[in-house]
């Protein structure tokens, strides 16, 4: 882990160091085991146990005057998460063994329509957290076709007799 030095006491024999992150370390003078004494602003390199700093080495090369980490008062934005119309899937699958299976067909296509439709209304009302409006549009499209198909059927059904 890296981070900055902040303070050391020689008297007490214990330092203070702030990671990367703001998070401020404490540890004892004996894990430093740079040849240099420790000086306030030296980046260092160490890692964690138990909560302190352990075996600490300053990399003079990179020694920096201390600033405090900045804070960002703008808001976070949280992107709205979406999730398909169950409805709008339904329609689908519906619309598609609706093609599948023409003399049942017709029941197929029937749900198809009806959940299509239900699946629009609730994509329009609430558009920033719900999608499959092309899911939708394709099971009504099925749905009507094989409505119109099931329509021709039976006209030409009772033309014939």
């Amino acid at each position: 882990m890296e981070g900055t030095l902040l303070d050391v006491n020689m008297q007490t024999k214990k330092g203070l160091i702030r990671d990367l992150e703001g998070d401020r370390i404490y540890f004892e003078l004996e894990e430093w085991i740079s040849e240099e004494p420790p000086q306030k602003g030296d980046h260092v390199d160490f890692i964690i146990d138990a909560g302190n700093a352990k075996q600490i080495i300053s990399m003079p090369m990179l020694r920096s005057s201390y600033s405090k980490p900045e804070k960002s008062n703008a808001p976070i934005e949280v992107a709205a998460q979406t999730h398909t119309a169950a409805s709008a899937i339904l329609s689908l699958i519906f619309g598609v063994l609706s093609l599948l299976t023409f003399f049942i067909g017709i029941v197929f296509a029937i749900i198809a329509v009806l959940s299509g439709h239900l699946a629009r209304k609730k994509i329009t009302q609430n558009n920033s957290t719900c999608s499959g409006d092309g899911l939708a549009i394709a099971g009504l499209t099925l749905g009507y076709l094989v409505l119109f198909a099931w329509l021709v059927f039976v006209l030409g059904a009772v033309a014939i007799s």
